[in-house]
This record gives C-alpha cells, sequence and structure tokens, in this order.
C-alpha cells in the first residue's frame, strides 16, 4: 500500500514538473522580442550603387540614382495575373490577334526609404521582386551643394529593419549668374536702391568691396 502511494505521489510530482515547464517555455519564447526597435528580427540593405567604400564625388549634380538590394519580409506574398497586347474595346474588336501571357508579381512586403540628412528630404518606395528571393531598388533623391549624407532604411509591417548610408560630395564648379539687376542701364539717382539677382543662393559671407562692385 505504501509503495502505490508514494507511486502515485511522484506521478503528481512529474506531471506538476511537465505542466509547468511547458508553461515555462510558452511564456519565454516572448523574451526574443528585444525593445521594439526591430532588433529581433533585423533583416539587409545594401547600396550597390554608387560604389564607394569613402565619400562618393559629383559635380554639379542636382541629384542621383542610389540603387541596391534589400530583405524579403516573412509577410510577402505574390500576385498573379494576365498581361495581354490589348485593352478594353480593343480586346474584343482584335479578339483574333489577342496574345495573353500569366504573370507572377511578388510583393516583397519591404519599403525602403532614402533621406538626404544633409536637406531632410525623403524619397519612399515599396518594392517589389521578380522571383520572391531577391529584391532590387532604385531610388532618385536631390542633391545640393558640398555634403550629402543619405541614409537609406528597409522595413516591413513585421517590425524588420535594416539601415545602410553613403556620403555624397557635391563639387559645384559653376559659378553663379546675373539674372536681373535693378535698376537697369541709365541715368539713375545717386541714391537709388541698387538689386541683383543670381541664379544661385549666395554666401553672404563672400559678398566683399574686393567681390563686388558698381562701375559708372
Amino acid at each position: 500500500m505504501k509503495n502505490r502511494s508514494i507511486s502515485i505521489v511522484l506521478a503528481k510530482v512529474i506531471v506538476i514538473f511537465v505542466f509547468t515547464s511547458s508553461l515555462l517555455s510558452c511564456g519565454g519564447s516572448g523574451g526574443g522580442g528585444g525593445d521594439g526597435d526591430g532588433e529581433s528580427n533585423v533583416g539587409s540593405v545594401t547600396i550597390t550603387e554608387p560604389t564607394t567604400f569613402e565619400v562618393y564625388e559629383v559635380r554639379n549634380q542636382t541629384s542621383i540614382e542610389i540603387e541596391g538590394e534589400a530583405f524579403i519580409s516573412p509577410d510577402a506574398h505574390t500576385k498573379e495575373g494576365k498581361a495581354c497586347n490589348c485593352a478594353g474595346l480593343a480586346c474584343l474588336i482584335y479578339i483574333d490577334y489577342v496574345e495573353c501571357v500569366d504573370y507572377v508579381v511578388y510583393d516583397s512586403g519591404v519599403t525602403v526609404t532614402a533621406e538626404n540628412l544633409s536637406t531632410g528630404e525623403t524619397v519612399t518606395k515599396k518594392i517589389s521582386s521578380l522571383d520572391g528571393y531577391t529584391t532590387h531598388w532604385l531610388i532618385d533623391i536631390p542633391l545640393v551643394p558640398n555634403e550629402n549624407v543619405i541614409k537609406v532604411r528597409a522595413e516591413d509591417n513585421l517590425n524588420n529593419w535594416a539601415k545602410d548610408e553613403i556620403t555624397i560630395n557635391v563639387a559645384d564648379t559653376i559659378p553663379p549668374e546675373v539674372v536681373s539687376k535693378t535698376p537697369q542701364y541709365g541715368s539713375v539717382d545717386i541714391y537709388s536702391t541698387i538689386q541683383v539677382v543670381f541664379s544661385e543662393v549666395i554666401d553672404k559671407s563672400t559678398v566683399t568691396s574686393d567681390s563686388f562692385t558698381v562701375n559708372n
């Protein structure tokens, strides 16, 4: 009798232990969630063009195309359809000449945003995939003279993200031109206001009596 009682007690202990372990294992999986900034499941994004390890130099450009690759989200899905060589009523009129092909578009579930930290301007694009395994993105972003720090961030709806950046220096080698001036040619009062409009923004510190003169 004692042996049977001991067996029953041990069985209860084992059941309780297994049940408790199951609860711990179920609740413990949430620890991988990180601090909510996506670091628990970081994707990948790479700038492939322009290719550089340091600072990329250009001359007199007002924008640049940046391209690269990004991860595919676990939330990605496909969209199937048909592409035909006609549209609307034309398909009915020229039905004997209609040709259609099936296509599949893979929505990567990823959005890529490029931001010029020097201006605060951003450009965002939703990225698709041709094969469901790789993605390619291309973004045209405006530039300003001198240093442009471009930050690229790829993210999905599941809080996965990755980022990359590149610094682009724009050398401004084109001198400013006079667009308009007041007063025009001719005799004017000696106390008249003189106004000159240039083709670009002028650094005020460079306008001195040596660099800007009024003749006749």
